[in-house]
């Protein structure tokens, strides 16, 4: 718009301010509906894949693992050197 101002088209800059005011506008007021209506799709037709596990025991124990790795270590679960040195200092 700056551009159309300063090479002399006034009445083209305020038709692109006023376009773009209307544009913005309409998609401010139909956003909402839009994520109403997605959302109305997930609730009705949603169908959810399916996943088998390979094995329930393994799934706990790896589950039960990274749990323990990320709540009692403070750690991932391949310490570092430096922190192998803090876990003897520790002990």
């Amino acid at each position: 718009m700056f551009i159309e101002v300063a090479l002399g088209f006034h009445v083209l800059a305020l038709v692109h301010f006023s376009g773009q005011g209307v544009l913005r506008t309409y998609q401010l007021l139909v956003s909402p509906s839009i994520l109403g209506y997605m959302i109305h799709n997930q609730f009705f037709e949603f169908k959810k894949d399916e996943i088998k596990a390979k094995s329930s025991f393994l799934n706990k124990l790896r589950n039960s693992i990274y749990l323990f790795s990320i709540k009692e270590m403070e750690y991932g679960f391949i310490p570092t050197q430096n922190d192998v040195g803090a876990l003897q200092m520790a002990w």
